[in-house]
């Protein structure tokens, strides 16, 4: 907290409560500062016409794996969610465990060096699952937690992150 403090990120009002100043400072900041690629990261295929039914067929098998205990969409996926601003192909998903070949088989999710249409994504900080919530029945991370990742995504990711910005960040409540 005393380096959130000194860097001007955090204020302490004379309560001793601490308050953010400028919310985007430091939003943005934590965006700059984060590493997608510290995540193990699993690429993966599954037979899909669309990104919605490709997040369907993952989801419903995260369901039925009797190993992942949490798991969330982020990325593109979540985006959509939270503001069905573009359609999208990759889907992505944080979950809480190793990910293994034989995970991936239970998935359904066959393994890809390169592209495909999922990334399966173990945190290296649960921090991640914070804030997160369901929306359209889909278990997601927090908005700003989306934003952060879309610098990393491919496809509409930086014309999503500003929508999401605008449209469920400024002014998002949890």
């Amino acid at each position: 907290m005393r380096r959130l403090v000194d860097a001007g990120f955090l204020e302490r009002d004379a309560s001793k409560r601490f308050r953010v100043p400028d919310p985007m400072q430091l939003l943005r900041a934590w965006r700059d500062a984060n590493d997608f690629g510290a995540h193990s990261l699993r690429r993966g295929f599954v037979p899909a016409r669309s990104g919605l039914e490709a997040t369907e067929s993952v989801q419903r098998n995260l369901q039925k794996s009797g190993k992942v205990r949490r798991y969330a969409a982020t990325g593109l996926t979540a985006a959509w969610a939270y503001d069905s601003f573009a359609a999208y192909g990759l889907t992505t998903f944080y979950v809480d465990y190793q990910l293994s070949d034989a995970l991936m088989h239970e998935l359904n999710v066959r393994p890809v060096d390169q592209g495909g249409n999922v990334w399966l994504v173990e945190p290296n900080d649960d921090g991640v699952f914070d804030g997160g919530r369901e929306v359209l029945g889909l278990p997601c991370v927090h908005p700003a937690q989306v934003w952060v990742d879309l610098k990393a995504h491919p496809e509409r990711s930086t014309e999503a992150a500003d929508h999401l910005l605008t449209e469920a960040i400024m002014g998002f409540r949890p």
